[in-house]
């Protein structure tokens, strides 16, 4: 039996009660800001939160922020 495992690289930013969710996602680096509920792009720019991904890493901010929040 062959198991395949994917490795997902994505960076968490987190300070003066602010967090951030950055990832490699179709050959570009997309971040999420999770206190403004705004994507940008590698250059800064806003954009729409991207499909289908998008919505997983918003739900997985959600839930890392107030463990981020109590422990740091």
């Amino acid at each position: 039996m062959k198991i395949l495992i994917k490795k997902i690289d994505f960076t968490v930013g987190y300070g003066n009660n602010r967090l951030s969710l950055s990832a490699w996602w179709r050959r570009a680096i997309l971040t999420f800001d999770y206190n403004s509920k705004s994507w940008s792009n590698e250059d800064g720019e806003e954009i729409a939160c991207p499909y289908p991904d998008g919505e997983q890493f918003e739900i997985i901010a959600a839930a890392l922020y107030p463990l981020l929040q109590q422990h740091y």
